[in-house]
């Protein structure tokens, strides 16, 4: 009895003591996942901000894009007009306007908002600096050329902030040459001798940098002996080293150790491209190399027009509205009128081409039994021609027109007249100064043109220069009488001013379709030793075939030298394009963030 007494009193002792050890666990247990839970919380919590972070970043930098767009539409940023209308004095930060509202607290996109965005302007000055600004002071930088951005960016409670210095890079005649699509030069798509640039190039050939994969966009293609130099001066340019830049919207490749860009006696100022491999480095030879690319649309002749001041096309430019003052009105009809006696042609021998027919070709060939004399007749206002060659009452002054100045000097005769009967080292093409010649049939050039005029050639075609037939096709030499390469042996012509004296001679041709969804509209260069002085700016491709000296500016959806041409700049050129082409020319500038930092 005494033993079951005393286990009873121990089992009853040991039953708390379990008890408080079930309490114990239990509490601690409690207090461990009470402290999990809150760090789960914290860590959500975290998470979030930073995403929110992270986004906000994104909206900054969305807002930073928007502001160059709007700055890429004035053509101005120092006369507080436009986007920069809120920033009338340099110094002090003013809000974006938008052509709507001034950019301040402002959903994101608009149609479905992501954040708000805040974006302020301050006008660059190296004398008044505006606040907060670290290194303020750009040597590249006027107030006209330079601005300030800071724009913010929010997302739920969170924001960032983005401070960016804004630069022009252009406009586009900032180049020599300029290529819509990839550019395969030195021995140009399987030639074997060498390609020789001299001057400034652009390539806008990858709309996506790394091509959506793996293999990086390739922008220019190097190989065989070809060579990009920097031995001309650029504008503005007294004395080396020259400005030259190359700048390529892709990787820059090559084939082979012997193509160059830029010399180790005259390196290029810039090349400017999304990448290249590191083993090229000896072969790319430049004062500043980097991955910096300012994205300059391409001008295209082809573009529609919209707007009061339209700025990226030619050929569209005619069919504005009667009244508009950017419409261009073709001095000629379109027709012309071909004889192939030297002695001149009776009414019925004349004959007639339809410049309205994009399947009509117009052939100006020297001493071609068949088209050697063209002339092209001036327009009514009601678009009809004021001389018909085909016409009794006609005829004689066709005939009488065997190519002088005199014969395209008004509105009231010829705006082309070709005599491919003249000799060897006259002029044998007159086209009427100022003005534009418009044509949808092909035109044909064979043989050497030796030219006067300062006139530009709107050729309304789809033909590209890989076709059978080329909306323009060249097949010799093409020149003003005095020819670039001569330099200083004669008194230079091309791409000097109008009203010089002598009277600047430059022809250009800007040839597409109207549509400019619709590919094509080339020009073909053809035959060995020629030189070519003109301005050549295409919706298609500009191709050529043999070792051929090319001088002046081209602009073209696809740049093919495929054999060997050699292609210099002309001083003076830029500044004296014939109508239109300045225009053309200048679509937009391109952009270059100078400096670029988050500020807190």
């Amino acid at each position: 009895m005494r033993i079951t007494q005393a286990r009873r009193r121990l089992v009853a002792g040991e039953s708390g003591i379990a008890m408080a050890l079930v309490l114990f666990v239990t509490l601690l247990v409690s207090l461990v996942s009470a402290a999990l839970i809150s760090l789960a919380m914290q860590e959500y919590q975290t998470a979030g901000t930073a995403q929110s972070s992270r986004q906000a970043f994104q909206v900054a930098e969305a807002a930073v894009e928007k502001t160059i767009y709007e700055l890429k539409r004035d053509a101005e940023w120092d006369d507080a007009a436009g986007a920069t209308r809120n920033v009338t004095v340099p110094g002090q930060w003013r809000p974006l306007w938008d052509g709507a509202a001034d950019v301040v607290n402002r959903d994101f996109p608009a149609a479905a908002p992501l954040g708000r965005i805040t974006v302020e302007l301050c006008r660059y000055d190296a004398s008044s600096f505006c606040p907060g600004v670290v290194s303020p002071v750009i040597p590249a930088c006027t107030p006209s050329t330079c601005i300030w951005i800071r724009a913010a960016g929010r997302f739920a409670s969170a924001s960032r902030r983005l401070e960016v210095l804004l630069g022009k890079i252009g406009p586009g005649v900032d180049f020599d040459a300029y290529s819509a699509s990839p550019v395969n030069v030195g021995a140009g798509g399987g030639g074997n001798g060498e390609f020789n640039f001299h001057g400034s190039l652009y390539i806008a050939s990858c709309t996506d940098p790394d091509g959506g994969g793996a293999q990086p966009c390739i922008g220019l293609s190097m190989q065989g002996n070809g060579a990009i130099l920097n031995d001309v001066p650029f504008p503005g340019d007294t004395a080396p080293p020259y400005h030259n830049r190359v700048y390529v919207r892709g990787h820059i490749v090559g084939q082979g150790n012997s193509w160059r860009i830029g010399a180790t006696a005259q390196p290029m100022w810039g090349v400017h491209a999304f990448g290249w491999n590191p083993v090229y480095d000896n072969q790319i030879i430049a004062y500043q190399s980097d991955h910096s690319v300012p994205l300059v649309p391409f001008p295209d002749p082809s573009a529609a027009c919209a707007g009061p001041s339209p700025r990226t096309c030619l050929i569209n430019r005619i069919y504005l509205p009667d009244g508009d003052p950017d419409r261009i009105v073709p001095a000629n009809a379109l027709v012309a009128y071909t004889c192939p006696n030297a002695g001149g042609c009776t009414a019925a021998q004349w004959q007639r081409v339809d410049l309205s027919d994009p399947a009509a070709t117009l052939t100006l060939s020297a001493n071609n039994p068949t088209v050697a004399r063209v002339l092209i007749p001036d327009r009514d206002p009601t678009g009809l021609p004021l001389i018909d060659c085909t016409t009794a009452r006609h005829a004689p002054t066709c005939n009488a027109a065997t190519g002088t100045a005199d014969d395209v000097d008004g509105a009231d005769d010829f705006s082309l007249v070709y005599n491919g009967f003249q000799s060897t080292g006259a002029v044998n093409l007159y086209a009427q100064r100022g003005a534009f010649i418009h044509t949808r049939a092909h035109l044909r050039f064979v043989g050497t043109v030796t030219y006067s005029g300062f006139t530009t050639f709107i050729v309304e075609n789809s033909d590209d220069a890989t076709t059978a037939t080329p909306a323009v096709e060249i097949r010799g030499s093409f020149t003003p009488l005095c020819r670039a390469s001569q330099e200083s042996a004669c008194t230079q012509t091309f791409g000097q001013p109008p009203g010089g004296s002598p009277a600047g001679e430059t022809l250009a041709f800007a040839v597409g379709p109207s549509n400019p969804v619709t590919p094509g509209g080339g020009i073909y260069v053809r035959g060995a030793g020629l030189e070519l002085n003109a301005v050549l700016v295409a919706h298609g491709t500009i191709k050529n075939d043999n070792p051929q000296e090319w001088r002046g500016f081209f602009i073209a959806g696809l740049l093919d030298w495929d054999n060997n041409p050699t292609i210099r700049p002309v001083a003076g050129l830029r500044a004296n394009f014939p109508p239109g082409i300045a225009d053309a020319a200048r679509p937009a500038f391109g952009t270059l963030a100078f400096r670029w930092r988050e500020i807190f």
